[in-house]
Order: structure tokens, then C-alpha cells, then sequence
């Protein structure tokens, strides 16, 4: 499959913004910027309801175990309080965002709650849960300690860049895994149910920008327009 570079196109999606439309918005999550990029997306797009790309199991993980991780990562900083300057910021400011209600739902709650619109989290909890099995390691105080404050503690894998390659030259180097897979088909079949059962209104569908790959086109059925949120664009 080729993929074409993405063009600018934000009037034109905004003056043909057919209601029946199915909008998929690719992101990048635990961007540092992502939840007021969101949140200027979804005024622009104005859906009526809202899918997103996660589970009810990691919403209730998060919220019951967030605190937690956070001050553990605050007790590890003022352990080494004298060398600060050691810091790795970048693997810090990931860690939060990992403990946090992700930012996508929270732009989401905001807009739904301002518009009277509709939220569904279609992700598989059964997938959360196996991944944040693993969270108890890697909050744990000795795993912080190496991320925190260790040079070869954290590697930032450029996602940003690692899409725009995609997006814009077509090269791909991430792996569409059997996972995604497993769960594109079940979320695109949430869809088209909630689709179904809502005819007129526009729905939007927030996702890892990965998901807009769809190599098995599991979405195709519903003609989905497909935008990364840094481009303002239509990318497929």
C-alpha cells in the first residue's frame, strides 16, 4: 500500500464536513502538548459523540492507582534532592504522564461535557490489564531511581518523528503487531455499532496515530476520514 503526503486542507474540512462521516484522529499519546491540540481539534470538528482508543479498566486503574505511582516518583526526586540537576526530565515527564488519566480522555470529558455530547471508551480491557500488570515494576522505587536519575535510564523513541516519516514519506518503521490487530477489529466493530444506533450524528474516533495504518483495512467499512492531529490534514 502507498501512502501519499498529507496536504493542508482545515477550510475544506470545515466546509464539507458531512454529518454522517466518521472522522479517525490519530495521536500521539503522553504528548506534552496533546491535550491543547485536542481540545482545539474537537471545536473544529464539533462531533456529537466521541470514541476513543481506551479502556474502562485502565480509566478505574488510573484513578485508583495514580497517587500512588506519583508520590513514589516524588519520594525517589527528594531522596536525591542534592542532584537535581541529574534529572531526567524527559523520563520524569513521562512517568506522569503515564500515572495520569490520559489526556485524551480528559480533552474529551471537557468537550462532551461543554457540548452535551457522548464519550465511549471502546478499547479491550483485557489488554490494559496484562500491561499494567507490569506497572507495579516499573513504578517500583529502585526502577524509578534508574529512570530518573540514570543517563542510559530512558530513551525517547521520537514518536512524533517516527510519524511524520510515516505521514509524509510513506516509510514505515513501527510494527503493526498481532494486538493491534486483535483490537482494531474489535473497535472498529464498536463503531459501527455505536454508528448504527446513531444515524445523523457526527461521530469522531481518537486513536494512536499507528491505528490510521490499518494495513487490513478493519475500518474501511465505515469510510473513515483520516487525520493526524499535528497536520491538520486528511492523510489517507
Amino acid at each position: 500500500m502507498e501512502y501519499s503526503t498529507c496536504t493542508v486542507i482545515e477550510k475544506h474540512m470545515m466546509m464539507n464536513n458531512d454529518v454522517n462521516d466518521l472522522i479517525m484522529l490519530g495521536v500521539v499519546h503522553r504528548d506534552s502538548g496533546g491535550y491543547r491540540l485536542l481540545a482545539e481539534r474537537l471545536e473544529q470538528f464539533m462531533p456529537d459523540i466521541i470514541t476513543l482508543e481506551f479502556s474502562h479498566y485502565g480509566l478505574n486503574y488510573r484513578r485508583v492507582m495514580g497517587k500512588t505511582y506519583k508520590k513514589r516518583i516524588m519520594e525517589v526526586i527528594l531522596k536525591y534532592s542534592g542532584n537535581r540537576e541529574k534529572l531526567n526530565r524527559d523520563a520524569f515527564s513521562e512517568l506522569v504522564s503515564f500515572a495520569n488519566v490520559p489526556y485524551e480522555y480528559r480533552a474529551s470529558v471537557r468537550y462532551t461535557d461543554k457540548h452535551s455530547g457522548l464519550l465511549h471508551l471502546i478499547d479491550l480491557d483485557m489488554f490494559s490489564y496484562v500491561k499494567l500488570q507490569k506497572s507495579e515494576k516499573l513504578f517500583s522505587p529502585s526502577n524509578i531511581e534508574r529512570l530518573l536519575f540514570s543517563e542510559q535510564g530512558f530513551t525517547d523513541h521520537g514518536e512524533r518523528a517516527v510519524a511524520r516519516l510515516f505521514f509524509e514519506g510513506g516509510i514505515k518503521i513501527y510494527k503493526y503487531t498481532e494486538e493491534m490487530f486483535i483490537r482494531d477489529r474489535y473497535m472498529s466493530g464498536r463503531i459501527s455499532m455505536i454508528k448504527n444506533e446513531n444515524k445523523n450524528k457526527r461521530l469522531l474516533h481518537i486513536c494512536g496515530w499507528q491505528h490510521l495504518d490499518d494495513p487490513y483495512e478493519l475500518y474501511a467499512p465505515l469510510n473513515p476520514r483520516k487525520v493526524f492531529i499535528y497536520d491538520k490534514t486528511d492523510c489517507f
